[in-house]
């Protein structure tokens, strides 16, 4: 095949995709995708780089393991383009795949240490990795080489996830943190008001500081916008709510969602579970003295998810000694804290669990962690 043959559908399907229309650009070059001519040498070739925009279109519309497929077979060669480890990790991004696109992006910054896109995509690997300083560096070293939305928007990401993780083990740290992530935040939002991350990142940023009716009144700011995506209104939506839901305006919160009716998204019913089960079921007698139980409630939390865990294993077990299955209870507390055995939450269900159960020796040892995985956490642990 000549390269004659193969550069007109790759400058129609450019032209495509510069236009957002990577699904015709993914018919155009499907029937010129020949698989069997990718591993005929080692050097890069016209008709890798017809592969490489194949394998790019049918990621944008939604074939992440196809795509995947054609890219793991495109590794093999030689001198691949930035557009390669572009591509290859941000689909490994969109597979959840943390540590393989962290490793393409290593791989491909040892051949293009400024490409602004890779070091975005090994930012984003490694704050899903949890390692965040390391996340934070990349961003950075992103930012220092282009200040734009995307760059900003990355590193007011990884700072945010910072402040979280040590808001509760050293609140001035994280607060100075949040702080900086702010200042970003505001200084994209000057370069483009409409840049729909940076405008949820404003949203967790007030979430951060539980300034709940000032989340309410930018969610509603994004609800109303005639320029906002429906996707991006519902997303505000339920940021919303979950704000509500967390603090003294719960039953505000549920007054939105039974205005909804039947038609509710999975995060608005995990709200919606979470107010009944805390506020009007756990704690709660009827007139006749007896403990009130929803059975919608307490069918949704004791349901499994496919790999046999709980939605909530907090909640799940607070309504297991509800209905009067402590012993039970206690036991998947235990085993949740095995698995997380920094869980403030848990420890703190499972000492005040164990204080009911009439085992002050055990309520205590575990009270005692509270200061030590926790110790600027304000929230009282009476209930």
């Amino acid at each position: 095949m000549e390269f004659g043959d193969i550069e007109p559908f790759l400058e129609e399907a450019d032209s495509l995709i510069a236009l957002e229309r990577c699904r015709e650009a993914e018919q155009l070059l499907r029937p010129h995708f020949v698989p069997e001519l990718l591993n005929t040498t080692d050097e890069w070739f016209p008709p890798h780089s017809l592969a490489l925009t194949y394998a790019y279109c049918l990621l944008q519309i939604g074939h992440v393991q196809k795509s995947i497929t054609i890219l793991e077979r495109l590794n093999a060669q030689k001198d691949k383009p930035d557009f390669f480890y572009v591509t290859y990790s941000f689909a490994l991004l969109k597979a959840g795949k943390w540590q393989a696109a962290k490793e393409v992006c290593e791989r491909g910054l040892l051949h293009f240490p400024d490409d602004l896109d890779i070091l975005g995509n090994q930012t984003i690997a490694l704050r899903n990795l949890g390692r965040l300083d390391a996340a934070q560096k990349s961003a950075i070293r992103r930012i220092s080489r282009r200040r734009d939305v995307h760059s900003i928007q990355e590193a007011a990401a990884v700072l945010q996830s910072q402040a979280v993780e040590t808001r509760d083990s050293n609140l001035p740290d994280a607060v100075a943190v949040a702080k900086v992530a702010w200042n970003l935040i505001k200084d994209g939002l000057s370069l483009n008001p409409r840049f729909l991350t940076l405008r949820f990142a404003e949203i967790r940023s007030r979430q951060f500081a539980h300034d709940e009716l000032k989340v309410v009144d930018l969610s509603n700011a994004m609800i109303e916008a005639e320029w906002c995506p429906r996707s991006a209104r519902q997303l505000a939506f339920e940021k919303m709510i979950e704000t509500l839901a967390e603090g003294e305006f719960f039953t505000d919160a549920l007054g939105m969602i039974k205005r909804l009716g039947n038609t509710l998204s999975e995060r608005v019913v995990a709200v919606k579970m979470r107010i009944l089960a805390r506020h009007f079921m756990i704690g709660q007698n009827d007139s006749a003295g007896r403990r009130v139980i929803i059975p919608e409630v307490r069918d949704y939390y004791l349901q499994t998810v496919a790999d046999g865990s709980y939605l909530s294993p907090i909640i799940t077990a607070e309504i297991l000694e509800w209905v009067g299955e402590a012993e039970k209870a206690m036991s998947l507390l235990d085993a949740h804290l095995s698995a997380e055995p920094t869980d403030g939450e848990g420890i703190k269900a499972l000492a005040l669990l164990r204080l009911r159960a009439n085992m002050p020796t055990d309520a205590l040892r575990f009270a005692q962690l509270l200061p030590q995985v926790a110790p600027w956490r304000a929230a009282s642990t009476r209930r």
